[in-house]
């Protein structure tokens, strides 16, 4: 009697022979080719397509601040930011006020902040409250409460109402 197979696993590739003698590392299978695309698309980055009334045609750009207010010390961490938005509008009423100023002026202005706002279910963070109180001096903010979804339906609606409570005591207009 021959003893039971043991159950397939997935097997990493250490070191096979690649074409021309290129050496292949990783891992066989589909995963590997969708974390290769991944990879590309967030190198290269890519097109973002959104729907707005009657035909309107929109140039989208997003600009990611990955890991603001992670550091130790977030004194004053917004001022990069504010002098961001500060320098795009300026740099656009420079072009806008010169005597022969180009047809078509880059519109490289923030119009709107969505500021994720970490789902703690509790109040708003001082710095969250401090950030969007001087951001919304300057610039549309959208607060938005980020993965929603960890929370249950009950816990949203009350974060939701003590994000609005927080907004309207520190006079934060969105």
């Amino acid at each position: 009697m021959e003893p039971p197979a043991a159950p397939e696993e997935e097997m990493p590739l250490t070191a096979a022979p690649g074409p021309a003698g290129c050496q292949l590392f990783g891992y066989v299978g589909i995963e590997a080719v969708l974390d290769q695309m991944k990879i590309k698309t967030m190198k290269m980055g890519f097109e973002f397509n959104i729907m707005v009334e009657k035909g309107v045609k929109m140039k989208l750009t997003v600009t990611d601040t990955p890991g603001f207010g992670d550091q130790i010390n977030n004194e004053n961490c917004w001022d990069p930011i504010i002098k961001y938005i500060n320098e795009q509008y300026e740099r656009y009423l420079r072009e806008e006020i010169l005597i022969t100023r180009k047809r078509k002026i880059p519109d490289t202005r923030v119009h709107g902040c969505v500021y994720f706002v970490p789902p703690t279910g509790h109040w708003l963070r001082p710095l969250d409250l401090e950030f969007m109180r001087r951001l919304s001096k300057i610039v549309n903010v959208v607060p938005v409460i980020a993965k929603a979804d960890t929370l249950t339906l009950e816990e949203r609606a009350e974060f939701k109402q003590r994000i609005q409570e927080d907004l309207k005591t520190h006079a934060i207009s969105v």
